[in-house]
């Protein structure tokens, strides 16, 4: 996943997972990193972090709905230069989101979140020179919507039932130019009809290229996880069962 397109202003909590993770974040090797984005009662917040490289700008807040729970909203502006002394690279994101939590019943927590994210992707000349059309532009942008709940059941085998419903649309488009070299030196252009010397003239023996990639991927993800322990002694023998 390309952090770049998470904003670090709508994150709640990171949770990290060092060593072999549960099978519940399926078949890893190594540690995980778990980020959970904003749900809850905030202030006002607007940033605004400059430095050579880097602008970031953000703005959010948290609305009590009383018993109808919870909406937490933010909206956030990034640009980023790959050198600050030549604008030859660059990247923009812009990032919308919105989530609504509520406890239904005293055992039953939900909460929902819609995302919105764009991010541009820019490699090409500096301003300053000559320009002559090579440059690379990818532009993505992404639509998720996701449900969470958690259950108290208080049963032997399930004290707790958690479920997650995902759906994700992707659209990235990418324009690559540049000069393609045929073979080395010039190319003449005949224009002569009858046998002699003649001055012609003469061309660069290459061309400009443009390749274009077009990408809609789409996901949608549901998973379910039960916990319960088992007390047996002076120990307390912990479980997780679940399908995604």
């Amino acid at each position: 996943s390309d952090m770049r397109q998470i904003s670090a202003d709508n994150i709640e909590e990171v949770e990290v997972i060092r060593g072999i993770p549960s099978a519940e974040y399926g078949d890893l090797t190594s540690g995980l990193v778990v980020v959970h984005s904003k749900v809850g009662v905030t202030p006002w917040q607007v940033k605004a972090k400059i430095n050579p490289g880097l602008q970031n700008y953000s703005v959010g807040k948290g609305f009590s709905l009383n018993k109808a729970g919870i909406i937490n909203a933010s909206f956030d502006y990034a640009k980023a230069w790959g050198d600050p002394r030549q604008k030859t690279r660059s990247f923009d994101r812009y990032t919308a989101n919105i989530g609504w939590g509520s406890d239904i019943t005293p055992r039953w927590h939900a909460d929902t979140k819609l995302r919105f994210m764009q991010a541009k992707d820019w490699t090409g000349q500096d301003p300053d020179a000559i320009q002559d059309g090579t440059e690379n532009k990818s532009k993505t942008t992404t639509v998720g919507l996701n449900h969470n709940g958690r259950i108290r059941m208080d049963l032997p085998l399930m004290r707790s039932l958690k479920y997650t419903l995902g759906v994700t649309m992707t659209q990235t488009d990418t324009r690559n130019t540049s000069f393609v070299s045929v073979s080395s030196g010039l190319l003449p252009i005949l224009t002569a009809r009858e046998t002699g010397y003649y001055s012609v003239p003469w061309v660069t023996s290459s061309y400009l290229a443009t390749g274009i990639t077009e990408s809609r991927p789409g996901n949608i993800f549901f998973k379910m996880t039960d916990d319960f322990f088992w007390r047996s002694g002076k120990t307390v023998q912990s479980f997780k069962v679940g399908v995604d």
